[in-house]
């Protein structure tokens, strides 16, 4: 995106965890819907929001998260442990506070790729969520 074109991955990693988590949250979000837009093609509006609900929640980017963990670099998992250990100010009633932090932490990660500019690794990133998504996706569905 050409707004991030100007940051670098010392300006990316300076941003606080929730920041970073604000930005990773709205990248993974439109990942999902487009994704649900091709897996679902001529679905109505409210039906995607559904699907998309069950991929976009903190029980199953924590999932997520946990596949991903074993392809992480050091700097990656450092930042999605600064995401786990933040402190954001509330925590939805229906997550798990293990889940939410784990989920911060995913968001975290997508968001520092995002404005660091490395569009090849956070491609990659995604592609190896996409399986974990699909699934979520497909048994919302149903």
């Amino acid at each position: 995106m050409p707004v991030f074109d100007e940051f670098t991955d010392k300006d990316a990693a300076l941003n606080n965890a929730l920041t970073l988590a604000f930005i990773g949250d709205t990248v993974f979000e439109r990942f999902v819907r487009e994704l649900a837009v091709k897996r679902i093609p001529g679905a109505r509006v409210r039906k995607l929001h559904k699907v998309c609900s069950a991929a976009v929640n903190a029980g199953a980017q924590a999932k997520i998260l946990d596949s991903l963990t074993g392809s992480l670099s050091e700097t990656e998992l450092s930042i999605v442990k600064r995401g786990r250990n933040s402190k954001p100010k509330s925590i939805p009633k229906n997550q798990s506070i293990e889940d939410y932090l784990k989920a911060t932490g995913f968001e975290a990660l997508i968001g520092y790729l995002e404005l660091s500019g490395d569009d090849a690794r956070l491609l990659e990133i995604l592609a190896l969520c996409e399986p974990d998504v699909s699934a979520y996706i497909d048994a919302a569905d149903r």
